[in-house]
């Protein structure tokens, strides 16, 4: 959901991990042993046409579109404090993603990503919020007559703690698929360790084998991690991919029309 607060999330480790110089997820040790880590940068500007820069990796010509409908209903369950000044909530949220990928000045990946959610959630008295939220996003990548897929499924639940699942799959053109699985622990230089309820990055693996991952917590700005076994366009489009899911979830404050169908 796009409420994943990832800078929430940051903010909640660096507190909690105060007396660590240094805070990252937690990955497999074989994995980050003989791992490439590349610096992440995401501009503070949510409309920005270039928000995700990976190393030699840019999001470019970003393009972030959503539509909500919201609907209303006064009649609500009898434990609410006072039903009578209650309504329960019902929002349907369209979002559109497209960008290229590039490495310098070309293009390797024309990415187009379509979305969907909804939502449950109460208001009393002026006052509420979101209880329940599920929704899915697929994505593709297109390099010539090469083409990935991805699709991405999310649940979360007050009722149930609230922890933000999220899993999903990276598809190459021969239909062999990389699991994206969310990493929710942080570890901190002294072996400290933390769990949100809340994804702080994400891990492609292949079987059993992680094969990239982003770390949002890592450095000033994160840091995305390359298994060196990787060939040039599977790791472009890993990049792409995680890139893909992280300005999906962060929310980058696209257009917002509401109750517009």
């Amino acid at each position: 959901m796009k409420h994943i607060a990832l800078a929430a999330a940051l903010l909640l480790s660096t507190a909690a991990c105060a007396s660590s110089s240094s805070v990252n997820i937690a990955l497999p040790g074989s994995f980050l042993a003989n791992a490439e880590r590349v610096p992440m940068h995401r501009s503070a500007w949510t409309q920005s046409k270039s928000p995700l820069t990976l190393g030699d990796y840019r999001v470019v010509a970003f393009h972030d579109a959503k539509k909500t409908h919201v609907k209303s209903s006064s009649i609500v369950p009898i434990y609410l404090p006072d039903p009578t000044e209650s309504t329960v909530n019902n929002s349907t949220t369209k979002q559109s993603l497209y960008f290229h990928f590039n490495q310098a000045d070309q293009v390797l990946w024309d990415a187009d990503c379509q979305a969907r959610s909804k939502g449950e959630g109460f208001t009393i008295r002026g006052t509420g919020g979101e209880v329940r939220r599920n929704g899915d996003m697929v994505c593709t990548f297109a390099q010539g007559d090469a083409q990935w897929s991805m699709a991405l499924w999310q649940y979360g639940d007050l009722s149930k703690g609230w922890t933000h699942s999220v899993e999903g799959q990276l598809t190459d053109p021969n239909g062999k698929r990389w699991e994206i699985e969310p990493v929710y622990t942080i570890l901190g230089k002294e072996g400290h360790t933390l769990t949100l309820p809340e994804p702080v990055g994400f891990s492609l693996k292949d079987g059993d084998e992680v094969v990239a991952a982003v770390d949002t917590l890592a450095g000033n700005n994160g840091t995305i991690l390359f298994s060196k076994r990787l060939d040039a366009q599977q790791r472009s489009v890993a990049a792409a991919s995680l890139a893909a899911v992280v300005l999906h979830l962060e929310d980058r404050g696209g257009r917002v029309i509401q109750d517009l169908w």
